[in-house]
């Protein structure tokens, strides 16, 4: 992957220009402040993540289920109020 680097203002009078050209050839680009760098802009990966239940699954098998000894208190509905209300 070829990384280009770029000063501050250009990045910032040619962003538009650089993300298109990121996406396009998969590239990174270093911007830098007076010479030294201080960001990178990269292309998104294509392969999503792992979803919320395959993570879960994997957890589940790695540490079992969870033990809950959790007393939540009840509410009734009458007590409950609009957060927002003082």
């Amino acid at each position: 992957m070829a990384v280009i680097e770029t000063g501050l203002f250009e990045a910032k009078t040619k962003l538009s220009a650089l993300v298109r050209e990121v996406a396009e050839k998969h590239c990174e680009i270093i911007i830098t402040l007076r010479g030294k760098p201080m960001a990178k802009l990269c292309p998104v990966e294509d392969k999503p993540g792992p979803s919320v239940w395959e993570v879960r699954d994997s957890v589940l098998a790695r540490y079992g289920e969870p033990e809950l000894d959790i007393d939540f208190p009840v509410r009734r509905v009458d007590e409950q109020r609009d957060p927002l209300e003082k």
